[in-house]
């Protein structure tokens, strides 16, 4: 994350702190998540462009899954404090929310839902369904070593989350090149363009979620086999 945004965020660290914890994980190895706030009241495509760099930089080596949201600003926080003074806070008490200086940057937000809302926060998308995988395979190593070394688990799912942060990233950068040099007219001009690039991230999320879970029935019959050998071969 650009070192702007993290000032924002009342952060006390930089970019470059962050790097250096992730490399320590990467060298375990050791599974991780992050969060990642990538729009906020002040963000500009520039500071977006940025942050997507960023995400690609720390979400190469398929530890961890890509994602990010909206920063919310909640109740008793600085940055409330901020946009209250400046006018800005919209919301309710319970749901706050700003707008942002240019007005294209909503225009990305919109996209940026329609396109990974269901990836990114559903409970059967491919976020969470990497994630259980990755518990998953971890349960696997520890309790049926054969299972785990016979299925290339940390290859396997480590390449499927590098697939999906490569998808999820390019995307996002496809659509934030378009916007940028472009008026908010001819941006919603040329949305049947960003329609397709939704499409497209839809069609990939539904077939990897298909390899996800095709792998997973596969290992849990394996696993079934392995605790109750004899009951299932008389089934």
């Amino acid at each position: 994350m650009n070192n702007a945004n993290l000032k924002v965020y009342n952060k006390k660290y930089n970019s470059e702190t962050i790097i250096k914890s992730i490399r320590i994980l990467e060298k375990l190895p050791l599974y991780y998540e992050f969060g990642f706030m990538i729009l906020n009241p002040y963000c500009t495509f520039h500071t977006i462009k940025k942050d997507i760099e960023f995400l690609k930089l720390i979400s190469d080596s398929g530890l961890a899954i890509a994602q990010f949201t909206k920063m919310v600003p909640y109740a008793g926080t600085p940055i409330e404090m901020r946009l209250k003074e400046e006018g800005r806070l919209t919301g309710t008490f319970e749901l706050p929310d700003y707008g942002y200086s240019d007005p294209r940057i909503a225009l990305l937000e919109h996209f940026l839902h329609s396109a990974f809302s269901f990836r990114n926060f559903n409970p059967d998308g491919v976020v969470e369904k990497l994630r259980y995988l990755k518990f998953y395979t971890s349960v696997l190593r520890k309790f049926h070593p054969s299972i785990y070394t016979n299925n290339n688990c940390a290859e396997r799912i480590e390449s499927l989350i590098k697939d999906s942060n490569r998808e999820f990233l390019e995307k996002t950068s496809m659509a934030i090149n378009l916007m940028c040099d472009r008026e908010e007219n001819e941006i919603i001009r040329f949305w049947p363009i960003l329609d397709d690039f939704i499409r497209e991230t839809k069609s990939f999320e539904r077939s990897q979620a298909s390899s996800i879970d095709s792998w997973f029935n596969e290992m849990e019959n394996e696993v079934k086999s392995d605790v109750y050998p004899g009951i299932l071969k008389e089934i």
